[in-house]
Order: structure tokens, then C-alpha cells, then sequence
């Protein structure tokens, strides 16, 4: 009876951690931060190695966010799509692959780049974005809410190269612990220059 109670308590409610889980929220956070941290950065070095530097920062910046959003996106189609069919195992594998034929249609987008060299970050999006789908309730990406020109929240965001009080571009999403939840990690913009 306590068994039942207790998990009744616990299902899809945010405010209650389940501290066994290796993929709850705030390991997530912490996993989304190293991946900006790290593949991130790696991954903006092969974009950017060849051409001059202005253009393509901007141009990797969006490639890289761009990723991040279309693996998000597949990962909710396809987390819906399982549930919807009622199938008995979730497996991560078959996903990245439907992922990455996702990406595909980015070089349409962006002309092409070199995703074949960016597997270490489509990975660590595909396992992070999955396991976000997969909480109840789903870990959510914050974007800003302002426009281009407009002061953006800075308890949201921090600033990307120079410092400015308008948006300029977005560079990486914030995450937050489920839809209107709280701030877990904080999101990255380009300001305009002052």
C-alpha cells in the first residue's frame, strides 16, 4: 500500500526527485552544461576551421543550435510515436538513427557541412534530448521570448562574446525542470554590441 501511494505521489509530479535516477533533471542540467562546455566547443572548431572567422561563428553557432532543436524535436515525435503504438522497449539505438536521417535535411538549411565529423555531439544531444522526452513531466528548452533588438532576461541567459543589453541571436537555449518550471541551467545569447 505504500509502494502504490508513494508512486502515486511521485508520477509526474517535479517537485519530487527520484534520487536513483541517473537521468533525473539536475544530472540533465549538469550533462547539458558539459555538453555546451565541451562537444560544443569542439564541434564549433570543425565548423569553423576553414573559412573566415566572423561568418562562420554565426554560421556554426546556427548549425550547432539548429542540431540541438531538430534532435529535440525528433526525440518528442518519436518518444509520441512509441507511446502511441504501445510498444514494450524504448530503445535509444533505433532513435539516434531516426535522429540523424532527421539531420540530414539541415543541409538544405545550411549548404553543406560536415555532420559526419559532428557524431560526438549529435550523440550527447540525441542521449540528452531523450532522456528529457522520457521524464514526467518533459524537461523543457527555454528560447527567448524577446525579438531581435529587444532587452533580453538576464536571470535566463548569460552573454556570449560582448556584453549588451539587446538580443542579437540566440547561441544556446536555457533548460528548465518541465514546462513553465524552473531555470536548471541558464541559456547562452549574443547581445548587440554597445
Amino acid at each position: 500500500m505504500s509502494r502504490v501511494t508513494g508512486e502515486k505521489l511521485t508520477r509526474d509530479n517535479p517537485d519530487v526527485t527520484d534520487l536513483s535516477d541517473p537521468k533525473r533533471p539536475n544530472k540533465l542540467g549538469d550533462e547539458y552544461s558539459e555538453l555546451y562546455d565541451n562537444e560544443w566547443t569542439d564541434a564549433m572548431e570543425i565548423l569553423t576551421e576553414t573559412t573566415e572567422a566572423k561568418d562562420s561563428d554565426r554560421r556554426g553557432i546556427d548549425i550547432l543550435l539548429n542540431i540541438l532543436q531538430r534532435t529535440h524535436e525528433s526525440c518528442i515525435t518519436i518518444a509520441d510515436n512509441q507511446m502511441k503504438n504501445l510498444q514494450t522497449a524504448v530503445m535509444l539505438e533505433t532513435s539516434a538513427e531516426n535522429v540523424n536521417q532527421r539531420l540530414e535535411s539541415l543541409k538544405e538549411k545550411f549548404g553543406d557541412f560536415p555532420l559526419d565529423k559532428l557524431v560526438p555531439f549529435v550523440n550527447k544531444c540525441t542521449e540528452i534530448c531523450w532522456a528529457m522526452v522520457m521524464q514526467s513531466p518533459r524537461m523543457e528548452f527555454l528560447f527567448p521570448t524577446e525579438v531581435h533588438g529587444v532587452k533580453f532576461n538576464k536571470n535566463h541567459f548569460k552573454q556570449f562574446v560582448h556584453s549588451g543589453e539587446t538580443l542579437d541571436f540566440v547561441v544556446w537555449p536555457a533548460l528548465a525542470t518541465h514546462k513553465n518550471g524552473p531555470l536548471l541551467v541558464k541559456g547562452v545569447v549574443q547581445p548587440n554590441a554597445k
